[in-house]
């Protein structure tokens, strides 16, 4: 069987199976089952992994960390979770520097880590009777729930906020009770730069 290969414009060849190079990663994903479709696959190809050809199952080509797309959502940083599952990940320590992305800027001090990924945070949510719209925004802006319907927590800062349809009326509430709280900070930064 002979091996497909990209020749880049300076005339540079590399096989198909180089996943080290980001092309071989996105043509990786050209035969991704679409029920899998659960997160934006440039997430996993711009943080090393390529697609196996098995099942939901992606590969970093660096350290060879597998993850299952089913288990992430558009809410995951994927390079957080990389890092977290692979410390040594010469790729990802590389592609976060690159990045200019301080994982330590949310990751230190949370008050509620486990729910520093989105979709633990969604479950929290989806569990004690949230609707999956409005779970998706609350987790987007860093709610959790622990169980009662009037309230949401912080992740972060731990504050809790009153349950309103209106996410920005949430954030003012928010940023009123912890003007300080890293994940809120950083979340109107990224706004601001859109």
């Amino acid at each position: 069987m002979t091996q497909s290969s990209f020749t880049l414009l300076d005339g540079s060849a590399f096989s198909e199976t180089d996943f080290s190079h980001k092309l071989a990663r996105v043509n990786s994903f050209r035969k991704f089952p679409d029920e899998y479709y659960t997160i934006f696959l440039t997430k996993l190809v711009n943080t090393g992994f390529y697609y196996t050809l098995r099942g939901d199952l992606v590969q970093c080509f660096s350290c060879g960390i597998e993850l299952h797309v089913t288990e992430l959502t558009d809410l995951d940083n994927v390079g957080l979770i990389h890092k977290e599952q692979s410390p040594g990940c010469v790729f990802i320590s590389d592609f976060v520097k690159n990045q200019n992305y301080s994982i330590l800027g949310i990751t230190s001090g949370a008050e509620f880590p486990n729910y520093l990924f989105g979709n633990n945070r969604v479950k929290s949510l989806l569990r004690h009777g949230i609707d999956q719209s409005l779970a998706m925004d609350l987790a987007r802006n860093g709610f959790f729930s622990e169980g009662t319907k009037s309230k949401v927590r912080c992740f972060h800062c731990g504050k809790e906020v009153h349950l309103h349809k209106n996410h920005l009326r949430m954030n003012k509430e928010h940023a009123e009770k912890s003007p300080n709280c890293t994940f809120l900070r950083k979340k109107q930064e990224s706004s601001s730069t859109e």
